[in-house]
């Protein structure tokens, strides 16, 4: 590892580090999500009939994209849906949290794929997530699908998948493509070229 990939690193662990003062999302996780007052973002702003989870907080300029449909701006209360793209800008920030309890904390110029969200809560086995940190960073506590499933949670960046075998951890992608996971509590399996863990 050259010079440079070492000062990378060193801003990659700061910029983890910032992740986490978003922990204030930790505080939403015991209440459950309640979704029947909240919006939707569609292009046409109509309500979506089974959304699985909601924003919780934001801060900035945040937006989401339904599958192939229009950008909209996110406000507080938003639903999210499988196939949702929730973007970040500067100095911006989201907390989303799922049906299960899963918690996402998203960090500033960050895009995140919601590609797959099935929760069946009274079989939970048959429940299943799939995100894609598409660039960025984020910051995760596992809610009742990864808890009781660690192989029904995947996240992804390109051909890197990483796995669970705890409870909170943040990811965060270099300029290059590079991962970078930080673990609070428990471990993640990093599976693919272009990862760094601590």
């Amino acid at each position: 590892m050259n010079k440079n990939d070492i000062g990378m690193f060193a801003r990659c662990l700061s910029f983890v580090g910032k992740i986490l003062f978003l922990s204030l999302f930790s505080s939403y996780l015991a209440a459950g999500v309640s979704l029947a007052a909240s919006t939707s973002c569609t292009p046409t702003g109509t309500a979506l009939a089974n959304p699985q989870g909601i924003v919780v907080e934001m801060t900035g300029d945040v937006n989401a994209t339904v599958g192939k449909g229009g950008t909209c701006a996110v406000s507080k209360g938003q639903t999210i849906v499988s196939d949702t793209v929730i973007t970040t800008g500067p100095k911006s920030s989201a907390v989303l949290r799922f049906a299960d309890g899963q918690g996402v904390s998203l960090t500033e110029n960050t895009s995140f794929h919601v590609k797959q969200y099935v929760f069946d809560q009274k079989n939970v086995a048959k429940s299943n997530i799939v995100f894609d940190l598409v660039k960025g960073g984020a910051r995760f506590v596992t809610g009742l699908i990864g808890q009781k499933n660690k192989e029904a949670f995947k996240l992804t960046h390109g051909t890197t998948t990483i796995g669970i075998r705890g409870t909170a951890f943040a990811i965060a992608v270099l300029p290059n493509g590079t991962l970078v996971a930080t673990v609070t509590q428990g471990i993640v399996t990093v599976a693919g070229p272009w990862a760094w863990w601590r």
